[in-house]
C-alpha cells in the first residue's frame, strides 16, 4: 500500500519507513526516531534482532521525514552498512 509508514527490523536496527510505489523508503531522520521505533517493535511482540516489519504509531509515522524527490522519482537511502546494532542486539 503506497504511502503507508511501519518499522523496519534489519541488522538489529528499527528504521521508520514507507512503502513508494515500487520500493521502500526509510525517513531521513530514522536513527533520531530510533529508539521510539524500537519501543514499538517491543510492544507488538517483536524484537529488535528478529527482522521484519511492523506497525507504526500515527504519532511516531508524524515525525517521521522524508527524502526529497530527484527527477527520476526516487529518494535517496540511508547506509546501514556502517550501522551498529541496536538494543536488542549483540
Amino acid at each position: 500500500m503506497p504511502g503507508r509508514v511501519f518499522i523496519y527490523v534489519d541488522s538489529c536496527r528499527a528504521i521508520v519507513a514507507r512503502h513508494r510505489a515500487d520500493r521502500i523508503e526509510f525517513a531521513t531522520n530514522w536513527e533520531e526516531l530510533e529508539r521510539d521505533a524500537e519501543e514499538e517493535v517491543w510492544k507488538a511482540g517483536g524484537a529488535i534482532n528478529l527482522s521484519g516489519w511492523y506497525p507504526c504509531s500515527r504519532e511516531l509515522a508524524r515525525r517521521a521525514r522524508w527524502p526529497k524527490e530527484t527527477p527520476d522519482g526516487v529518494g535517496a537511502g540511508p547506509r546501514l552498512d556502517t550501522a551498529q546494532g541496536g538494543r536488542g542486539c549483540g
